[in-house]
Parts: structure tokens; sequence; C-alpha cells
């Protein structure tokens, strides 16, 4: 019981990372992730790592001890199997579909002029799999939640500018406009002590 319990509490701040690492990826716009380039043509053997980020064609994966992330390449003859249990049980293959964020995996591949690793395989056990995918009910809706917070947070602050803005232009107009109401007030003063001047002279 103990030790599920341990997994249970690592799988929650494996999620609490992840999340926080979606949400910087959303509306980050000062600061980039650091990035490892795999020189163009380099061979890479058994690269070790966590997914991070997940897209379509290709995934983010960073050091367990932290570091620079790398961008790997999924292509159609990329290969991605189970890591062999020992003598009578074999490596069992499966869609790139399954690589999920939180997954740990080792790569193998090679550079290319982007300084991204391709894919030619992609190992990993299938516990960790099952964490990943365990992670993933967890995450999922925990990250949806807060970004529509942040979402709405953010619409917020653009209708509160927006509000402000328009009565800063309305204060500016009403300004504008007791301005000329002075000038007015004061040319017909002026008007007035000058037939004043007039009529006394007489």
């Amino acid at each position: 019981m103990k030790t599920s319990g341990y997994k249970f509490s690592g799988l929650i701040v494996v999620a609490f990372i992840l999340v926080l690492t979606g949400v910087g990826n959303t509306f980050a716009t000062t600061q980039d992730t650091q990035v490892r380039s795999i020189p163009d043509g380099e061979q890479v053997k058994k690269l070790k790592g966590i997914v991070v980020k997940r897209d379509p064609d290709s995934f983010k994966m960073s050091d367990p001890q932290g570091g620079p992330q790398v961008v790997v390449i999924l292509t159609a003859s990329t290969e991605v199997k189970s890591h062999k249990k020992g003598v009578f049980r074999g490596s069992k293959e499966y869609g790139a579909s399954y690589i999920l964020r939180g997954l740990r995996l080792e790569v193998d591949g090679v550079g290319n002029a982007e300084g991204h690793l391709v894919a030619d395989k992609i190992r990993f056990d299938e516990q960790d799999l099952r964490s990943a995918q365990a992670l993933k009910s967890t995450l999922d809706p925990v990250e949806a939640e807060v970004n529509a917070k942040l979402a709405a947070q953010q619409a917020e602050q653009e209708r509160l500018a927006g509000q402000l803005e328009e009565n800063m232009a309305l204060t500016a107009k009403a300004q504008a406009s007791a301005d000329a109401a002075g000038d007015a007030a004061k040319k017909a003063q002026q008007t007035a002590d000058y037939a004043n001047n007039r009529i006394n002279g007489l």
C-alpha cells in the first residue's frame, strides 16, 4: 500500500509540473524554453528523457535530471516498442499515439538540418506507459480548467483595458468641451466688458 501511495504522490507531482509547463508554453511570449540542438547527421543512441510536450508529428523530451529539451520528430518509419521483458516475453509494438506526456522513454535517431532528432526507434517500459496513461486522465481535466481560467482572466483584463481606454477618451472629450465652453465664456465676458466701457464713455 505504501508503494502505491508513493507512486500516486509522484504522479501528482509530475502532473503539477506538466500543468505548469503547459501553461507556460501557452502564455509565455518573452522567454523561450532552452532546446538542445542535435547536429545535422549526428547519430544518437538511447537518449533518455520524459515527454513534456506532445504535438501531432513530434514531441519535446526533457532529461529527468533537468537541462535543455530535445525536439523529437516522428515519421512513418519510426518504430515504437516496449522494452523486452526477459527471455520469454518480447517487445510489443505500439502506435505513435501511445507517446504521451509524462512517458519515460529512450530514442535512437539522427539529427536533421533544424537541429531536431528524427526518431528511428523509441522504447519504453509498459509500466511507465500505464503511469503516463493514468497521468493523462488526471492531467487533461486539470490543465483544461487552468487554461480556461487563465483565458477568462485575460479576456477580463482586455475588457477592463478597453473600458479604461473608452473612459479616457470620454474624459478627454469632456475636457475639450469644457475648454471650449470656457473660451466662449471668456469671449462673452470680453464683449460685455467692451460694451460696458463704450456705454460708460458716452
